[in-house]
């Protein structure tokens, strides 16, 4: 088992539970009572849920691939590369429409993610020890 990909995992899964519970009632019904018709109604929850599904799927690849040594490496890749795309996508967006990058600070919850990834895969394709 790989412990700092786990730790991904499951720091995936609280980003997941986050998302689910404080956002749907602040953002996702927010968004549906702003919408001006039913079909950009519908496209809104159809992304939402979509975020909450990929999210969800990220945090069992990585703990699927904690458990996992054959294909940690793809599904780990993945999910680290994906992780880092939500990062500055929000990092992104805030700078530019916001002019700052702390109103939608997600980005900060990505990271570590994105690091233990990377930690994960460099300490997999190490090279064994010697006697």
């Amino acid at each position: 088992m790989n412990k700092t990909c786990l730790t991904a995992g499951v720091i995936m899964a609280a980003i997941t539970a986050l998302h689910v519970i404080g956002g749907g009632p602040d953002v996702h019904v927010r968004m549906l009572n702003e919408a001006d018709t039913a079909e950009i109604g519908l496209y809104v929850s159809v992304f939402w849920h979509f975020v909450t599904a990929a999210l969800a799927l990220m945090a069992g690849g990585l703990i699927w691939a904690a458990l996992d040594l054959r294909n940690r490496a793809a599904v780990a890749a993945f999910a680290g590369l994906l992780s880092l795309a939500i990062a500055l996508l929000f990092f992104g967006y805030g700078a530019v429409r916001l002019g700052e990058v702390w109103t939608a600070a997600q980005w900060v919850l990505f990271l570590p993610v994105c690091a233990l990834v990377l930690v994960s895969l460099l300490r997999q394709n190490r090279p064994a020890p010697t006697a």
